[in-house]
Protein backbone atom coordinates (compact mmCIF):
# COMPACT_ATOMS: atom_id res chain seq x y z
CA UNK A 1 0.00 0.00 0.00
CA UNK A 2 1.27 3.18 -0.97
CA UNK A 3 1.85 6.63 1.61
CA UNK A 4 0.63 9.48 0.55
CA UNK A 5 3.41 11.60 2.22
CA UNK A 6 1.15 14.94 1.09
CA UNK A 7 -1.36 13.70 3.42
CA UNK A 8 0.27 12.73 6.10
CA UNK A 9 2.11 16.18 5.95
CA UNK A 10 -0.95 17.90 5.87
CA UNK A 11 -2.36 15.91 8.88
CA UNK A 12 0.89 16.86 11.27
CA UNK A 13 0.64 20.37 9.98
CA UNK A 14 -3.08 20.21 11.36
CA UNK A 15 -1.87 18.66 14.85
CA UNK A 16 1.13 21.42 14.99
CA UNK A 17 -1.86 24.38 14.39
CA UNK A 18 -4.32 22.98 16.83
CA UNK A 19 -1.24 22.13 19.34
CA UNK A 20 -2.12 23.58 23.12
CA UNK A 21 0.04 26.49 24.17
CA UNK A 22 1.13 26.75 27.47
CA UNK A 23 -0.31 29.26 29.72
CA UNK A 24 1.85 32.80 28.88
CA UNK A 25 3.93 33.93 31.90
CA UNK A 26 3.37 37.54 30.81
CA UNK A 27 -0.22 38.14 30.38
CA UNK A 28 -1.76 42.15 30.23
CA UNK A 29 -4.08 44.00 28.75
CA UNK A 30 -3.17 47.51 30.02
CA UNK A 31 -6.15 50.47 31.01
CA UNK A 32 -6.50 53.66 31.36
CA UNK A 33 -6.44 55.28 34.66
CA UNK A 34 -8.79 57.50 36.22
CA UNK A 35 -6.72 60.38 35.96
CA UNK A 36 -5.77 60.00 32.98
CA UNK A 37 -9.65 59.46 31.42
CA UNK A 38 -10.27 63.14 32.91
CA UNK A 39 -7.00 64.45 31.06
CA UNK A 40 -8.32 63.23 27.84
CA UNK A 41 -11.91 64.53 28.28
CA UNK A 42 -10.19 67.99 28.68
CA UNK A 43 -9.55 68.00 24.51
CA UNK A 44 -13.28 67.68 24.17
CA UNK A 45 -16.01 69.87 24.38
CA UNK A 46 -17.52 70.42 28.04
CA UNK A 47 -20.26 68.60 27.70
CA UNK A 48 -18.85 65.21 27.15
CA UNK A 49 -15.61 65.54 29.87
CA UNK A 50 -15.92 63.24 32.45
CA UNK A 51 -16.40 64.28 36.13
CA UNK A 52 -13.65 62.62 38.14
CA UNK A 53 -16.63 60.49 40.06
CA UNK A 54 -18.01 59.61 36.91
CA UNK A 55 -14.42 58.25 35.80
CA UNK A 56 -13.75 56.26 38.84
CA UNK A 57 -17.58 54.48 38.47
CA UNK A 58 -16.68 53.96 34.42
CA UNK A 59 -12.88 52.44 35.60
CA UNK A 60 -14.73 50.29 38.36
CA UNK A 61 -16.90 48.93 36.31
CA UNK A 62 -14.83 48.03 33.54
CA UNK A 63 -12.29 46.38 36.39
CA UNK A 64 -15.26 44.44 37.60
CA UNK A 65 -15.90 42.95 34.28
CA UNK A 66 -12.62 42.19 33.56
CA UNK A 67 -12.31 39.94 36.90
CA UNK A 68 -15.71 38.59 36.51
CA UNK A 69 -14.07 36.98 33.10
CA UNK A 70 -11.10 35.45 34.89
CA UNK A 71 -8.82 38.28 34.49
CA UNK A 72 -5.55 38.76 36.43
CA UNK A 73 -2.23 40.21 35.01
CA UNK A 74 0.62 38.34 35.09
CA UNK A 75 3.69 40.19 35.31
CA UNK A 76 6.53 38.99 36.23
CA UNK A 77 9.16 41.57 36.12
CA UNK A 78 8.81 45.72 35.75
CA UNK A 79 9.82 46.84 32.33
CA UNK A 80 8.80 50.18 30.82
CA UNK A 81 10.41 53.58 29.07
CA UNK A 82 13.11 53.90 30.74
CA UNK A 83 15.04 57.05 30.90
CA UNK A 84 11.87 59.12 30.81
CA UNK A 85 13.54 61.88 33.69
CA UNK A 86 16.93 61.80 31.62
CA UNK A 87 16.63 64.82 29.26
CA UNK A 88 15.89 66.79 32.74
CA UNK A 89 17.93 65.33 35.02
CA UNK A 90 21.32 65.10 32.49
CA UNK A 91 20.70 68.02 30.59
CA UNK A 92 23.35 70.39 32.14
CA UNK A 93 25.92 68.22 33.67
CA UNK A 94 25.51 65.41 31.39
CA UNK A 95 24.56 66.90 27.68
CA UNK A 96 26.58 63.92 26.11
CA UNK A 97 24.38 61.18 27.58
CA UNK A 98 21.78 62.56 25.75
CA UNK A 99 20.92 61.80 21.93
CA UNK A 100 22.29 65.24 19.67
CA UNK A 101 19.26 66.47 17.82
CA UNK A 102 19.23 67.97 14.05
CA UNK A 103 19.11 71.03 15.78
CA UNK A 104 22.84 70.63 17.33
CA UNK A 105 21.32 70.18 20.49
CA UNK A 106 21.78 66.97 22.88
CA UNK A 107 18.24 65.98 23.69
CA UNK A 108 16.80 69.63 23.77
CA UNK A 109 14.35 70.63 21.44
CA UNK A 110 14.50 73.72 19.73
CA UNK A 111 13.14 76.67 21.67
CA UNK A 112 9.60 76.63 21.74
CA UNK A 113 8.95 73.40 21.69
CA UNK A 114 6.39 71.94 24.13
CA UNK A 115 7.96 70.17 27.48
CA UNK A 116 5.94 67.28 26.85
CA UNK A 117 8.40 66.10 23.43
CA UNK A 118 11.00 66.02 26.31
CA UNK A 119 10.28 62.40 26.86
CA UNK A 120 11.17 61.47 23.64
CA UNK A 121 14.23 62.67 24.12
CA UNK A 122 17.05 59.54 23.05
CA UNK A 123 20.30 58.53 24.65
CA UNK A 124 23.79 58.60 22.73
CA UNK A 125 24.05 55.07 22.77
CA UNK A 126 27.66 54.83 21.49
CA UNK A 127 28.75 56.78 24.89
CA UNK A 128 30.08 54.65 27.08
CA UNK A 129 29.69 57.00 30.01
CA UNK A 130 26.12 55.90 29.49
CA UNK A 131 26.64 52.62 30.07
CA UNK A 132 28.72 53.30 33.32
CA UNK A 133 25.66 55.38 34.50
CA UNK A 134 23.00 52.74 34.13
CA UNK A 135 25.29 50.11 35.63
CA UNK A 136 25.95 52.65 38.52
CA UNK A 137 22.11 53.29 39.15
CA UNK A 138 21.11 49.61 39.13
CA UNK A 139 23.89 48.44 41.56
CA UNK A 140 22.74 51.84 43.73
CA UNK A 141 19.79 50.09 43.87
CA UNK A 142 20.69 46.96 44.84
CA UNK A 143 21.73 45.05 41.48
CA UNK A 144 18.24 43.26 40.99
CA UNK A 145 17.35 40.46 38.13
CA UNK A 146 15.51 42.54 35.79
CA UNK A 147 17.12 45.42 34.59
CA UNK A 148 15.69 47.66 32.08
CA UNK A 149 17.03 49.53 29.64
CA UNK A 150 13.92 50.44 27.00
CA UNK A 151 14.93 53.48 25.10
CA UNK A 152 11.92 55.93 25.12
CA UNK A 153 9.06 56.90 23.49
CA UNK A 154 8.90 57.94 19.44
CA UNK A 155 10.49 58.46 16.66
CA UNK A 156 12.03 61.74 17.83
CA UNK A 157 15.55 62.25 18.96
CA UNK A 158 18.01 59.85 17.53
CA UNK A 159 21.15 60.84 18.26
CA UNK A 160 22.96 61.68 15.01
CA UNK A 161 26.78 61.87 16.55
CA UNK A 162 29.78 60.16 14.22
CA UNK A 163 30.02 57.48 16.79
CA UNK A 164 25.75 56.74 17.02
CA UNK A 165 25.84 56.90 13.18
CA UNK A 166 28.48 54.49 12.53
CA UNK A 167 27.19 51.47 14.50
CA UNK A 168 23.75 52.03 11.96
CA UNK A 169 23.48 49.23 9.46
CA UNK A 170 21.65 51.98 7.01
CA UNK A 171 20.86 51.33 3.42
CA UNK A 172 22.22 53.93 0.45
CA UNK A 173 19.54 56.44 0.43
CA UNK A 174 17.09 54.97 3.39
CA UNK A 175 15.86 57.26 5.65
CA UNK A 176 17.79 58.04 9.11
CA UNK A 177 14.82 57.04 11.46
CA UNK A 178 14.46 53.53 9.61
CA UNK A 179 16.72 51.14 10.61
CA UNK A 180 18.28 51.69 13.75
CA UNK A 181 18.55 48.32 14.96
CA UNK A 182 21.63 47.75 14.99
CA UNK A 183 23.63 51.02 17.44
CA UNK A 184 20.59 49.68 19.77
CA UNK A 185 21.93 45.64 19.54
CA UNK A 186 25.33 46.82 20.63
CA UNK A 187 24.55 49.18 23.26
CA UNK A 188 22.73 46.09 24.56
CA UNK A 189 25.30 44.03 24.43
CA UNK A 190 27.13 46.48 26.28
CA UNK A 191 25.21 46.85 29.12
CA UNK A 192 24.69 43.11 29.19
CA UNK A 193 28.52 42.32 28.96
CA UNK A 194 28.58 44.97 32.20
CA UNK A 195 25.75 43.55 34.13
CA UNK A 196 26.58 39.71 34.11
CA UNK A 197 29.82 40.46 35.51
CA UNK A 198 28.25 42.43 38.66
CA UNK A 199 24.88 39.31 38.40
CA UNK A 200 25.24 36.31 36.39
CA UNK A 201 21.42 35.34 36.03
CA UNK A 202 20.89 39.29 35.25
CA UNK A 203 17.99 39.96 32.51
CA UNK A 204 18.56 42.83 30.72
CA UNK A 205 15.09 43.86 29.28
CA UNK A 206 14.72 46.43 25.88
CA UNK A 207 12.01 47.19 23.27
CA UNK A 208 12.74 46.05 20.14
CA UNK A 209 10.23 49.32 18.75
CA UNK A 210 9.96 51.81 16.61
CA UNK A 211 13.45 52.40 14.22
CA UNK A 212 14.84 49.18 16.07
CA UNK A 213 12.17 46.84 15.85
CA UNK A 214 13.47 45.63 13.05
CA UNK A 215 16.23 42.25 13.05
CA UNK A 216 19.45 43.33 13.00
CA UNK A 217 21.96 43.50 9.98
CA UNK A 218 25.16 43.23 11.31
CA UNK A 219 25.17 42.89 15.08
CA UNK A 220 24.48 39.89 16.64
CA UNK A 221 23.11 38.95 20.46
CA UNK A 222 25.97 38.54 22.15
CA UNK A 223 24.56 37.54 25.63
CA UNK A 224 21.57 35.70 24.76
CA UNK A 225 20.77 34.24 28.21
CA UNK A 226 20.75 37.98 29.68
CA UNK A 227 18.99 39.62 26.80
CA UNK A 228 14.78 39.47 27.32
CA UNK A 229 13.43 41.50 23.99
CA UNK A 230 10.22 43.09 24.54
CA UNK A 231 8.89 43.36 20.62
CA UNK A 232 6.73 45.98 19.54
CA UNK A 233 5.23 45.33 16.12
CA UNK A 234 3.36 47.96 13.88
CA UNK A 235 -0.02 46.58 12.73
CA UNK A 236 0.56 44.26 9.72
CA UNK A 237 4.08 44.46 10.26
CA UNK A 238 5.34 40.43 9.19
CA UNK A 239 5.80 39.80 12.78
CA UNK A 240 6.87 36.10 12.19
CA UNK A 241 9.66 37.12 9.61
CA UNK A 242 11.17 39.72 12.56
CA UNK A 243 10.70 37.06 15.03
CA UNK A 244 13.02 34.65 12.87
CA UNK A 245 15.57 37.49 11.98
CA UNK A 246 16.24 38.29 15.71
CA UNK A 247 16.27 34.19 16.30
CA UNK A 248 19.20 34.24 13.67
CA UNK A 249 20.69 36.75 15.07
CA UNK A 250 21.01 35.40 18.50
CA UNK A 251 17.72 35.93 20.31
CA UNK A 252 16.60 33.03 22.84
CA UNK A 253 13.90 34.86 25.08
CA UNK A 254 10.92 37.64 23.97
CA UNK A 255 7.38 39.01 24.80
CA UNK A 256 5.26 41.08 22.75
CA UNK A 257 4.16 44.59 23.87
CA UNK A 258 2.20 45.84 21.05
CA UNK A 259 -0.03 48.78 20.83
CA UNK A 260 -2.33 47.32 18.64
CA UNK A 261 -5.19 48.62 20.60
CA UNK A 262 -4.23 52.14 20.96
CA UNK A 263 -7.20 53.55 18.60
CA UNK A 264 -7.72 57.42 19.31
CA UNK A 265 -10.37 57.39 16.38
CA UNK A 266 -14.06 56.55 16.28
CA UNK A 267 -14.47 54.02 12.76
CA UNK A 268 -14.26 50.68 13.09
CA UNK A 269 -10.77 48.82 12.07
CA UNK A 270 -12.33 44.71 12.05
CA UNK A 271 -9.10 43.60 13.60
CA UNK A 272 -10.01 41.83 16.18
CA UNK A 273 -9.36 38.08 14.01
CA UNK A 274 -6.07 40.19 13.69
CA UNK A 275 -5.17 40.08 17.27
CA UNK A 276 -6.37 37.36 17.43
CA UNK A 277 -4.04 35.52 15.07
CA UNK A 278 -0.98 37.48 15.66
CA UNK A 279 -0.94 36.83 19.71
CA UNK A 280 -1.73 32.96 18.50
CA UNK A 281 1.52 33.36 16.07
CA UNK A 282 3.24 34.93 18.25
CA UNK A 283 3.46 32.27 21.25
CA UNK A 284 4.23 29.51 18.84
CA UNK A 285 7.19 31.32 17.92
CA UNK A 286 8.12 31.49 21.89
CA UNK A 287 6.83 34.71 23.07
CA UNK A 288 6.49 33.90 26.82
CA UNK A 289 3.41 36.29 26.30
CA UNK A 290 1.78 39.53 25.16
CA UNK A 291 1.26 43.11 27.28
CA UNK A 292 -1.32 45.14 24.92
CA UNK A 293 -1.23 48.77 25.51
CA UNK A 294 -4.55 50.17 25.53
CA UNK A 295 -6.34 53.62 26.08
CA UNK A 296 -9.58 51.75 27.93
CA UNK A 297 -11.85 49.35 27.80
CA UNK A 298 -14.80 51.78 27.20
CA UNK A 299 -13.80 52.44 23.35
CA UNK A 300 -16.82 51.53 21.09
CA UNK A 301 -14.44 51.31 17.94
CA UNK A 302 -12.41 48.55 19.61
CA UNK A 303 -14.52 46.78 22.24
CA UNK A 304 -14.31 43.46 20.54
CA UNK A 305 -10.68 43.37 20.01
CA UNK A 306 -9.86 44.28 23.48
CA UNK A 307 -12.60 41.73 24.48
CA UNK A 308 -10.55 39.14 22.48
CA UNK A 309 -7.25 40.11 23.82
CA UNK A 310 -8.93 39.76 27.68
CA UNK A 311 -10.09 36.45 26.99
CA UNK A 312 -6.73 35.17 25.54
CA UNK A 313 -5.03 36.66 28.60
CA UNK A 314 -7.27 34.38 30.65
CA UNK A 315 -6.74 31.23 28.39
CA UNK A 316 -4.28 31.11 25.58
CA UNK A 317 -6.17 28.04 23.53
CA UNK A 318 -9.62 29.58 23.48
CA UNK A 319 -10.45 29.34 20.15
CA UNK A 320 -11.64 32.61 17.97
CA UNK A 321 -15.44 30.72 17.39
CA UNK A 322 -15.87 30.94 20.93
CA UNK A 323 -14.55 34.38 21.13
CA UNK A 324 -16.91 35.49 19.00
CA UNK A 325 -20.02 33.42 20.36
CA UNK A 326 -19.63 34.78 23.62
CA UNK A 327 -19.37 38.71 22.63
CA UNK A 328 -22.46 38.07 20.59
CA UNK A 329 -24.36 36.18 23.38
CA UNK A 330 -23.74 39.65 25.40
CA UNK A 331 -26.38 41.17 22.90
CA UNK A 332 -29.12 38.65 23.71
CA UNK A 333 -31.22 37.33 21.12
CA UNK A 334 -29.52 40.22 18.90
CA UNK A 335 -26.57 37.58 18.71
CA UNK A 336 -26.60 36.66 15.16
CA UNK A 337 -27.43 39.96 13.81
CA UNK A 338 -24.24 41.34 15.99
CA UNK A 339 -22.12 38.59 14.53
CA UNK A 340 -22.77 39.34 11.16
CA UNK A 341 -22.67 43.00 11.68
CA UNK A 342 -19.01 41.92 12.34
CA UNK A 343 -17.98 39.92 10.03
CA UNK A 344 -19.62 42.17 7.60
CA UNK A 345 -16.79 45.17 8.68
CA UNK A 346 -14.21 42.52 9.11
CA UNK A 347 -14.69 41.75 5.56
CA UNK A 348 -14.58 45.21 3.92
CA UNK A 349 -11.73 46.61 6.15
CA UNK A 350 -9.51 43.34 5.38
CA UNK A 351 -9.89 44.14 1.62
CA UNK A 352 -9.12 47.82 1.92
CA UNK A 353 -5.88 47.78 4.43
CA UNK A 354 -3.56 46.00 2.70
CA UNK A 355 -3.90 49.46 -0.21
CA UNK A 356 -4.43 51.83 2.82
CA UNK A 357 -0.95 50.95 4.38
CA UNK A 358 0.65 50.68 1.10
CA UNK A 359 -0.04 54.43 0.98
CA UNK A 360 1.11 55.46 3.87
CA UNK A 361 4.49 53.88 4.25
CA UNK A 362 5.12 55.58 0.68
CA UNK A 363 4.04 58.65 1.92
CA UNK A 364 5.26 58.30 5.75
CA UNK A 365 8.02 55.56 5.29
CA UNK A 366 7.92 52.67 6.76
CA UNK A 367 7.46 53.33 10.35
CA UNK A 368 3.84 53.81 11.39
CA UNK A 369 2.85 53.86 15.07
CA UNK A 370 -0.46 52.17 15.59
CA UNK A 371 -1.86 55.23 17.30
CA UNK A 372 -1.25 57.24 14.02
CA UNK A 373 -3.95 54.81 12.03
CA UNK A 374 -6.52 56.42 13.56
CA UNK A 375 -6.74 59.90 11.30
CA UNK A 376 -7.31 57.49 8.47
CA UNK A 377 -9.36 54.98 9.19
CA UNK A 378 -12.39 56.55 7.52
CA UNK A 379 -10.81 55.68 4.42
CA UNK A 380 -11.69 52.08 4.99
CA UNK A 381 -15.52 52.70 5.13
CA UNK A 382 -18.01 54.45 2.36
CA UNK A 383 -21.13 56.38 3.46
CA UNK A 384 -22.70 53.64 1.74
CA UNK A 385 -20.66 51.11 3.63
CA UNK A 386 -22.04 52.57 7.37
CA UNK A 387 -25.71 53.17 6.45
CA UNK A 388 -25.44 49.66 5.04
CA UNK A 389 -24.28 48.77 8.60
CA UNK A 390 -26.77 50.50 10.27
CA UNK A 391 -29.50 49.07 8.24
CA UNK A 392 -28.41 45.59 9.28
CA UNK A 393 -28.94 46.73 12.69
CA UNK A 394 -31.78 48.15 12.40
CA UNK A 395 -34.12 46.03 10.10
CA UNK A 396 -32.95 42.74 11.55
CA UNK A 397 -36.41 42.24 13.82
CA UNK A 398 -34.07 40.72 16.65
CA UNK A 399 -35.43 41.21 19.96
CA UNK A 400 -32.54 41.58 22.40
CA UNK A 401 -34.81 38.81 24.99
CA UNK A 402 -35.61 40.35 29.07
CA UNK A 403 -32.23 41.11 29.50
CA UNK A 404 -31.81 44.71 29.92
CA UNK A 405 -27.98 44.70 29.72
CA UNK A 406 -28.12 43.01 26.63
CA UNK A 407 -30.64 45.52 24.97
CA UNK A 408 -28.82 48.66 26.06
CA UNK A 409 -25.89 46.87 24.62
CA UNK A 410 -27.75 46.53 21.36
CA UNK A 411 -29.28 49.99 21.47
CA UNK A 412 -25.78 51.71 22.33
CA UNK A 413 -24.36 49.73 19.06
CA UNK A 414 -26.79 50.78 16.85
CA UNK A 415 -26.35 54.47 18.41
CA UNK A 416 -22.40 54.34 17.65
CA UNK A 417 -22.75 53.41 13.96
CA UNK A 418 -25.10 56.12 13.63
CA UNK A 419 -22.23 57.89 14.99
CA UNK A 420 -19.82 56.69 12.68
CA UNK A 421 -21.86 57.32 9.74
CA UNK A 422 -21.61 61.07 11.16
CA UNK A 423 -18.19 61.24 12.02
CA UNK A 424 -17.00 60.37 8.62
CA UNK A 425 -18.76 62.80 6.97
CA UNK A 426 -16.36 65.38 9.07
CA UNK A 427 -13.25 63.39 8.28
CA UNK A 428 -14.10 62.52 4.38
CA UNK A 429 -14.93 66.61 4.03
CA UNK A 430 -18.83 65.19 3.20
CA UNK A 431 -21.02 68.36 2.72
CA UNK A 432 -24.19 66.46 3.16
CA UNK A 433 -23.62 66.62 7.30
CA UNK A 434 -22.40 69.72 8.96
CA UNK A 435 -20.11 69.80 12.44
CA UNK A 436 -22.81 71.33 14.47
CA UNK A 437 -25.43 68.04 13.61
CA UNK A 438 -22.99 65.97 14.94
CA UNK A 439 -21.58 67.80 18.33
CA UNK A 440 -25.91 67.81 19.05
CA UNK A 441 -25.65 64.23 18.46
CA UNK A 442 -22.65 63.64 20.47
CA UNK A 443 -24.27 65.60 23.35
CA UNK A 444 -27.18 64.02 23.26
CA UNK A 445 -25.83 60.65 23.47
CA UNK A 446 -22.44 60.94 25.94
CA UNK A 447 -22.88 57.96 27.60
CA UNK A 448 -23.11 55.76 24.91
CA UNK A 449 -19.75 56.91 22.81
CA UNK A 450 -17.12 56.51 25.23
CA UNK A 451 -14.91 58.97 27.09
CA UNK A 452 -12.17 58.86 24.83
CA UNK A 453 -13.34 61.23 22.12
CA UNK A 454 -10.82 64.03 22.93
CA UNK A 455 -8.51 62.20 20.70
CA UNK A 456 -10.47 62.77 18.24
CA UNK A 457 -10.88 66.45 18.82
CA UNK A 458 -7.15 67.03 18.53
CA UNK A 459 -7.05 65.39 15.42
CA UNK A 460 -9.94 67.26 13.87
CA UNK A 461 -10.35 70.44 16.19
CA UNK A 462 -13.41 72.09 15.54
CA UNK A 463 -12.10 75.93 14.01
CA UNK A 464 -14.68 77.51 16.27
CA UNK A 465 -13.34 76.00 19.85
CA UNK A 466 -10.53 78.55 20.52
CA UNK A 467 -9.27 77.07 23.49
CA UNK A 468 -7.84 74.35 21.58
CA UNK A 469 -7.22 76.28 18.17
CA UNK A 470 -4.93 77.95 20.65
CA UNK A 471 -3.33 74.74 22.02
CA UNK A 472 -2.90 73.55 18.26
CA UNK A 473 -1.04 77.04 17.46
CA UNK A 474 1.17 76.51 20.27
CA UNK A 475 2.76 73.70 18.47
CA UNK A 476 5.66 74.41 16.17
CA UNK A 477 4.94 75.08 12.37
CA UNK A 478 5.08 71.76 10.53
CA UNK A 479 3.70 69.55 13.43
CA UNK A 480 0.55 68.01 12.80
CA UNK A 481 -1.94 66.61 14.76
CA UNK A 482 -2.50 63.53 12.51
CA UNK A 483 1.44 62.19 12.42
CA UNK A 484 2.84 64.34 15.54
CA UNK A 485 6.10 65.55 15.76
CA UNK A 486 8.53 62.77 14.76
CA UNK A 487 7.41 63.86 10.97
CA UNK A 488 8.42 67.52 11.85
CA UNK A 489 11.87 66.24 12.58
CA UNK A 490 12.25 64.44 9.63
CA UNK A 491 10.60 66.60 7.39
CA UNK A 492 13.33 69.45 9.03
CA UNK A 493 16.66 67.75 8.77
CA UNK A 494 15.16 67.03 5.22
CA UNK A 495 14.90 70.97 4.33
CA UNK A 496 18.49 71.48 5.80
Amino acid sequence: MKTNMALIAAAFAAMAANAELPQAELAMVRDYGVKKLVSIGKSAPKALRLTKSEAEAMHSAWMAERKAMGYAERRPFKYGHAFMKWAAMFRDSHPDYLGLTPYGTRGIMPEGWPKRFLHQSKLCVSNPAVVDQIISDWQRKGAKEYLCVCENDGMMGFCRCERCRALDADLPGETFTLHKTDRYLDFWNRVCARAVKVRPDVKVVAYAYSAYRFPPRKARVEHPDALMLGYVPSIFDDAKADIAGWRKAGLKRFFVRPNFLCNKGVLPRGLERFIYDNYRQMREAGSIGTDHDLYGDGDPATAFEVYVALRQAVDANVTFEAIERDWCARFGAAAKTVKAYHARVRERCAARWPGLLAELKGKYGDFLDDSHFSAYIYRLHTKEDLRGDLELLESSGAATGSDPNAAKRFADLKTNVRHQMMTWCIEAGDASQGRAELEAFRAANRDALGPFLGFWYRRFPDPGDKEMMRSIEKLPPGITTAFGADRFERSAKAAQ
